[in-house]
């Protein structure tokens, strides 16, 4: 209860001290690097809704599907996991979910200081998706169809960052 406790009070103070680095912070920016954070955070927050409730209301019951089923549990076994361990599953998923969903603006960070150019990103699509399929196979439970609904949105969003990139003229 107390780890549970902990971590729902660092997640939901996020907002509340991100607001005052942010208060600190802008003074000594530029308008432009000013609305450059606020887009940022803007689509950040927006691809932090959608991963919270991807996950909540596609991936984790497919998981659970999945790990209560016959094929995966025996007939003579009962559950291995406890009450907590379950919230601690769904929890670690939700946030797994969340914060995976934000590579698409750290891309897009990366590319408009330079640190990236679309030119390399593209030429190593091949690597990036491998990685993308590894990455969701670390976070979800071991079969294909949860990490294939975790993969896919990631590649759609890598590609969308992209293309984002291209408009906006960003990592050249």
């Amino acid at each position: 209860k107390l780890k549970f406790s902990f971590l729902c009070g660092v997640i939901f103070s996020l907002p509340i001290t991100l607001f005052h680095i942010l208060r600190f912070c802008f003074p000594g920016l530029t308008s432009v690097e000013k609305k450059a954070i606020i887009i940022s955070l803007l689509f950040s927050t927006l691809l932090a809704i959608f991963g919270f409730f991807y996950s909540y209301y596609l991936i984790i019951p497919t998981s659970i599907q999945f790990l209560s089923s016959a094929h995966f549990i025996p007939k003579d076994i009962g559950f291995l996991l406890t009450y907590s361990q379950n919230i601690f599953f769904v929890f670690n998923l939700l946030i797994y979910s969340i914060l995976i969903f934000q590579i698409p603006v750290l891309l897009c960070v990366l590319l408009a200081l330079k640190l990236l150019s679309r030119s390399f990103l593209f030429k190593s699509s091949r690597i990036i998706i491998v990685l993308v399929f590894i990455l969701s196979a670390l976070i979800t439970p071991p079969d294909i169809i949860t990490q294939t609904m975790v993969a896919l949105p990631l590649i759609i969003l890598f590609f969308t960052s992209l293309l984002v990139a291209k408009l906006l003229r960003l990592g050249r």
